[in-house]
C-alpha cells in the first residue's frame, strides 16, 4: 500500500513542478510581449562595470562627479528594474538626480542544472564582490546600500558581516524578523516542504510557486479585512469610516492630491450600507 501511494504522490509532485515552469513561461512571453508593443520598463541607460559569472555590476550613466556612490541590492527573486521601471517613477533617476552615483548588482539567473549558490554567497560574497568593485574603481570603501524586500535582507546581512565598508543603509519592506510571531508568512513558511525537497524538485523554484506561496499568505489578511469587529456589528460589506480618512491623509501626506484634499464624505457614501444593514448577515 505505501509503494502505491509514493507513486501518484511523486507523479503528481512532477506534473506540478512543470505546469509552475510553463507558468513561469507564460509570464516571461507576456512580458516580452508588452516590449515589443512598446509598453514595457523604460530603464536609465547603464554600463556594466564587473561581469562574473554569478553577478553583474551595472554603474548608471551619468553619475554626479564626487558624489556619494549608493549600491542598490535587488531581492534575486525579483528583477532589478522595479527601482527604475518608468522615468516619472524611479528611484535608479531619483538618486542621480541627488547626486549619489548608483550602482546595481545584477543577479545572473542560475543555470537549469542547478546552482550551488546560498545565503552565505548572496548576503556576503556577491556583494562583497561588487563592493570591492566598486571600490577599485576610486569610490573609496565604503558605500550606501539600499534593499527592497528579500534584497533588503541580504543588505541588512551584508551590512552586519562589514560594516566598515557600509556608510549607511536603506530598506523597504524588508523582512528582519523570524519566527511564530513574524506575521502571515510564518504559518506558510512552518508548513512547506524543505527548502532541500523543494530544490530536489524543482532545481530552480520557479517564480509562480513563490507567487502561489504569497497568495496563500494573504489569504488570514485579507480576510481579516473582510471580516471584523465592523463586519459583526453592522453586517458583511461594512465599511469603516475611520479607515477611509486615514487613506485620505496618507495619500494627502504623500503629495497624490495636486489641488484640493478631498473630505471622506465626499469620495464615499454609506447611505446604502445603512438602508441595507437588517439584511446583511453579521460575520465578524
Amino acid at each position: 500500500m505505501a509503494d502505491e501511494k509514493e507513486g501518484p504522490s511523486s507523479d503528481g509532485a512532477v506534473f506540478w513542478a512543470d505546469a509552475l515552469r510553463r507558468f513561469d513561461a507564460v509570464r516571461r512571453w507576456r512580458g516580452h510581449a508588452m516590449d515589443s508593443l512598446g509598453i514595457g520598463r523604460q530603464e536609465s541607460e547603464f554600463r556594466i562595470v564587473l561581469d562574473d559569472p554569478d553577478v553583474r555590476l551595472r554603474l548608471y550613466e551619468q553619475p554626479a562627479a564626487g558624489g556619494p556612490a549608493l549600491l542598490i541590492v535587488p531581492a534575486p527573486i525579483k528583477r532589478g528594474y522595479i527601482w527604475d521601471l518608468l522615468p516619472n517613477v524611479s528611484v535608479v533617476r531619483r538618486y542621480l538626480e541627488a547626486g549619489f552615483r548608483v550602482y546595481m548588482t545584477e543577479w545572473v539567473e542560475p543555470a537549469r542544472e542547478g546552482s550551488p549558490l546560498g545565503l552565505a554567497n548572496y548576503a556576503d560574497r556577491l556583494i562583497l564582490r561588487c563592493v570591492d568593485a566598486i571600490t577599485a574603481l576610486g569610490e573609496g570603501d565604503r558605500v550606501f546600500v539600499a534593499g527592497h524586500s528579500l534584497g533588503g535582507t541580504l543588505a541588512t546581512v551584508f551590512s552586519s558581516l562589514h560594516a566598515d565598508r557600509v556608510r549607511g543603509l536603506v530598506l523597504v519592506e524588508a523582512p528582519l524578523h523570524f519566527g511564530p510571531d513574524s506575521g502571515a508568512f510564518a504559518p506558510v513558511v512552518a508548513g512547506a516542504p524543505h527548502a532541500a525537497a523543494l530544490r530536489e524538485l524543482f532545481v530552480n523554484i520557479p517564480g509562480s510557486f513563490l507567487n502561489m506561496e504569497d497568495e496563500r499568505a494573504a489569504v488570514d489578511v485579507m480576510l481579516s479585512y473582510s471580516f471584523n469587529e465592523v463586519t459583526r456589528r453592522g453586517g458583511w460589506g461594512g465599511m469603516d469610516h475611520g479607515i477611509w480618512a486615514d487613506q485620505i491623509e496618507l495619500f494627502a501626506r504623500l503629495g497624490q492630491f495636486p489641488r484640493k484634499v478631498p473630505r471622506v464624505d465626499d469620495v464615499m457614501t454609506m447611505d446604502i450600507l445603512d438602508a441595507t444593514q437588517d439584511i446583511r448577515p453579521r460575520i465578524g
